[in-house]
């Protein structure tokens, strides 16, 4: 994670992600948004700057070239439009801020072996069809969405039991990209 003046999270909930990432220390000012009003005043009360927002239909609330840094973990598979969201993250982002984005690997080793033994992919076990997902990735069609939108990917970081064998990257439960404005 950097450091800098201002950070946004989408899709804070609550605020104990934002939290665990280290945000509050590293940033002066925090910022989020969250389509939950309850949540979101649950993370205002941790100090977070949150504002209710609709990411699948609305603009973002704020200036363009506004932050460091943007993280967006868990979200993007729940949009209906994850394309508005990419351009407003770009529109917001500082030319030399950093864009920290991550998702469930639908082609994961766990998901293929699911597929030979019949059954069908599962990238959540929250509760509803796959925890709420729409859409489903893997780390090279997510980095090829990112590239299209104007994001580098700098560095890429994976969870899960494999994620110490570079090699496995591919077959790693969740990833989460460090991206760069081209």
């Amino acid at each position: 994670m950097p450091s800098g003046n201002k950070c946004l999270d989408i899709g804070t909930w609550s605020g104990d992600s934002t939290i665990s990432y280290g945000v509050l220390n590293k940033f002066k000012e925090v910022y989020g948004v969250e389509i939950s009003e309850k949540a979101a005043f649950e993370a205002k009360s941790k100090g977070i700057n949150v504002s209710v927002c609709d990411i699948n239909a609305e603009n973002l609330p704020f200036p363009d070239n506004f932050f460091d840094c943007i993280t967006f973990i868990d979200v993007i598979e729940h949009l209906v439009d994850p394309f508005h969201i990419l351009k407003e993250i770009k529109r917001v982002l500082k030319k030399e801020g950093t864009l920290i984005i991550g998702t469930a690997n639908v082609a994961s080793l766990s998901n293929r072996i699911r597929i030979l033994k019949g059954r069908r992919p599962r990238t959540s076990f929250d509760i509803g069809w796959d925890g709420g997902h729409l859409l489903y990735f893997t780390p090279k069609e997510f980095r090829n969405l990112l590239n299209d939108y104007g994001f580098e990917v700098v560095k890429k970081y994976a969870t899960g039991n494999l994620q110490f064998i570079r090699f496995l990257f591919p077959l790693t439960g969740e990833f989460i990209f460090k991206c760069k404005i081209k």
